[in-house]
């Protein structure tokens, strides 16, 4: 659960980072060292600057800089602002250390395994942890099993474990004198499906399960931390369990990216345990990590930390009341009667560490006569909207901390349109020409033929084959 800081109104959006960034972007008139673009300097009198400047304006090359050392700070072994910054983000996560990572949540992963595993460990991964996590594994030759899903959702996708079905295979595995060393496991899905860390955890270690260090991948869930439903169930919440297993670790990894306001590839790694664990990532970071980490990358992961410190609650608490309203509109109103909410009906076994985030939306569409690759391209093509993941009968809405009620009234009024076409192509017309593919030429309608929903289905498939459809 996310810490509450208390702070003082001119403390409240204390962001290091981005602080010293603007104090030395003021400071450096001329760099000797590298980054030719820096500041923009390798763009004067080109003509390539106006098409920079409309992509990065002039603001943000002037934050693109090399400066390192006692003048800014040292990424791998920070002193000043990034060692602040970090050790504020660790406090209002619940951990006992953050490392910032600006090379992705893939580097991220890695830093995290390789912190955490030696060889010959025995690895117990969740099937549906991210696939970097996966390689990395095989990478290492380790002996891995899997933790497999035993309930699926055939309409949205969604896959959950049952933690009775780990629990017997961790003790299975330990019975047979070969206990897994370390257990890898998804905290978030992608379609919001959120398994209690803390109860997992407990439910194994109060159960007889002897591992001790876990690597939790919970990409998907830095914002849950200031949800009131599913801040309890964030993974760095363990701090009563940890005061009975003493040696427990756990180091999380998060895409912040995903659900806080950071710029893409940013990342953080937290760990609760003993210091050991600590100088471990700070060591595989330094192995794995590019070099030249990025500025703008990290000021944006102190900014977003500043701003959840701020008003994560509140942000939150908004991106679920637009959730609950778009719902609430898809279900009661007449207009939408051929749409649904698939909300995920999690099986009894898995209900007491299984929570649906409330801010995903899985929206049915089966029941129209258009595919949901039609409606995911009809949104982007004539409403700018942008939807990404899709099954043949839904598509997941991610409300998050971006989405304003401006947004979600397009949302409403882009699939109200959507209906209204498709219910004008459901009218059979008699059809007063031909309707010929080419090649091969030879008529789908001719005058006097019924034009149905069926008929338009079948014209939009042969274009989709590249096949030219003309009247004539």
């Amino acid at each position: 659960m996310a810490q509450d800081i208390s702070l003082g109104e001119d403390d409240k959006w204390l962001a290091p980072i981005a602080d010293s960034l603007r104090a030395l972007a003021k400071d450096v008139r001329f760099n000797f060292h590298a980054l030719p673009i820096s500041q923009g300097a390798s763009l004067h009198g080109t003509l390539c600057k106006e098409k920079y400047r409309k992509i990065f304006s002039e603001d943000v090359l002037k934050f693109e800089t090399t400066v390192t050392g006692k003048h800014f700070d040292t990424f791998f072994f920070a002193e000043s602002c990034i060692q602040k910054s970090e050790k504020m983000a660790a406090e209002l996560f619940g951990a006992n250390g953050t490392l910032f990572i600006t090379a992705g949540t893939t580097a991220a992963n890695q830093i995290a395994l390789n912190a955490l595993y030696k060889n010959g460990h025995k690895v117990l991964l969740d099937r549906n942890c991210h696939q970097s996590l996966h390689f990395s594994l095989n990478m290492l030759r380790a002996e891995v099993s899997y933790l497999t899903p035993n309930w699926s959702c055939h309409a949205t996708g969604m896959r959950a474990w049952d933690v009775d079905a780990l629990l017997a295979n961790c003790l299975a595995a330990q019975e047979s004198g070969a206990g897994f060393d370390l257990i890898i496991l998804n905290a978030h899905s992608y379609d919001g499906l959120v398994h209690s860390i803390p109860r997992v955890l407990a439910h194994l270690l109060n159960n007889g399960v002897k591992t001790r260090n876990f690597l939790i991948d919970e990409a998907w869930g830095a914002a849950n931390y200031f949800c009131d439903i599913l801040s309890e169930h964030a993974a760095l919440n363990i701090e009563e369990l940890q005061e009975s297993h003493p040696d427990l670790n756990i180091v999380v990894t998060h895409s912040s990216h995903k659900s806080l306001s950071c710029l893409r590839q940013a990342s953080m790694v937290h760990y609760r345990g003993d210091g050991s664990v600590l100088e471990k990532l700070r060591i595989s970071r330094f192995r794995l990590h590019t070099t030249s980490p990025s500025y703008p990358i990290l000021a944006s992961l102190d900014l977003a930390r500043a701003q959840m410190q701020a008003e994560g609650w509140e942000l939150r608490k908004e991106a679920r009341h637009l959730a609950e309203s778009f719902k609430h509109e898809i279900i009661t109103n007449p207009q939408f009667q051929s749409l649904s909410i698939d909300l995920p009906m999690v099986p009894r076994s898995a209900a007491s560490h299984v929570i649906h985030d409330p801010t995903k939306i899985p929206l049915n569409t089966e029941r129209l006569a258009i595919s949901t690759e039609e409606i995911k391209d009809y949104l982007f093509l004539h409403h700018g909207i942008y939807v990404n993941r899709i099954t043949e009968k839904s598509m997941l809405l991610n409300f998050h901390i971006g989405i304003t009620k401006e947004a979600t009234v397009a949302l409403l009024a882009a699939l109200s349109d959507l209906l209204h076409q498709e219910g004008m192509s459901a009218q059979a017309v008699t059809s007063t020409d031909y309707i010929i593919p080419y090649p091969p030429g030879v008529p789908l309608i001719v005058p006097g033929d019924q034009i149905t929903a069926e008929t338009h289905r079948e014209i939009d498939n042969i274009r989709k084959r590249g096949i030219l459809v003309f009247n004539a």
